[in-house]
């Protein structure tokens, strides 16, 4: 199957686009084609080149926030969108907010539109969004959470579906007794029970809820730990 996969930076600034290229990459390998379109580069560029049949950069895949519908960004796609046409089978797009220049792109010619939704509902759509959503055949939800947040905002359940993010247990082993015990020596922890966050350190991430929970405990430091 060829699949044109749409990116926005070929940065990891986090799970989302990092995510993005670990799919790319176990698409490939599972001997689909791939081709990407993205509007600017970054360092996992290298690893698209290695995967990807072709690269095009694109002006634009979306207006700014809360901006009216703008003829530029439509002139843009739509040049975008006759270009990108032909290779694929199925467009990905790993934000939802890129609809409508997905929307353009898998109708000359038709073909499927998937998009997979990693983050919370946003309100600030414009009206380009309000056109391209409906377009969609059909969204990846990480969780049973996401997909239910997105129902209760109006999206059609019947194209909502779930696929957890994975693990590749060739680059993360499950760990052994040794393994486990030199990690923890090395964050400095003994054995008590250890609840680990990792991320960054962002209001929508829910650290003060995370907070509250470990509060909620009253377990003192000789007998849990959060890191």
């Amino acid at each position: 199957m060829r699949i044109l996969v749409v990116a926005d930076e070929l940065e990891p600034y986090g799970g989302q686009e990092r995510s993005q290229v670990d799919v790319t990459e176990g698409l490939a390998a599972r001997g689909h084609e791939i081709h990407l379109a993205y509007r600017a580069g970054g360092s996992f560029e290298e690893r698209y080149r290695r995967v990807s049949q072709s690269m095009t950069l694109v002006p634009t895949l979306r207006g700014r926030e809360g901006q009216r519908f703008p003829r530029a960004a439509l002139a843009r796609s739509a040049l975008a969108a006759k270009r990108l046409g032909a290779p694929a089978d199925v467009v990905y797009l790993n934000d939802d907010r890129h609809a409508f220049f997905g929307s353009v792109v898998s109708r000359a010619p038709r073909r499927a539109l998937v998009c997979h939704l990693r983050l919370p509902v946003t309100t600030a759509r414009t009206r380009q969004d309000r056109l391209g959503l409906p377009l969609v055949d059909s969204f990846i939800a990480v969780s049973m959470a996401t997909r239910q947040e997105y129902v209760d905002a109006g999206f059609d359940e019947h194209k909502l579906h779930v696929a957890y993010n994975g693990i590749d247990v060739g680059r993360f082993p499950l760990a052994d007794d040794g393994t486990r015990a030199a990690a923890r020596a090395a964050l400095g922890l003994g054995h008590q029970f250890t609840v680990l966050y990792v991320g960054r350190l962002d209001h929508a991430k829910g650290l003060e809820t995370l907070l509250d929970a470990w509060t909620a405990l009253g377990l003192g430091p000789d007998e849990a730990r959060l890191v």
